[in-house]
């Protein structure tokens, strides 16, 4: 399987998960792809770092907004 992302990108995102677990929309973040994880239900699952500290949640292919670089 093609992955739409791959390690060391640098992408665009736009939403966070709040302490409540909902998604919010905040102003677009440069995150790194640090990891793919492969799963039986929406693809992969992204792990991400912002401002050098990993994301403690995965992020969809949905969720990403767009690549910005390698």
């Amino acid at each position: 399987m093609n992955n739409k992302y791959q390690i060391g990108d640098i992408v665009e995102i736009s939403k966070r998960l709040t302490g409540s677990g909902h998604w919010e929309t905040i102003s677009p973040v440069n995150a790194k792809i640090l990891e793919i994880k492969p799963t039986v239900t929406f693809g992969p699952a992204y792990v991400v770092e912002i401002n050098g500290e990993r994301v403690r949640v995965c992020y969809w292919e949905s969720d990403i907004d767009r690549k910005i670089s390698d």
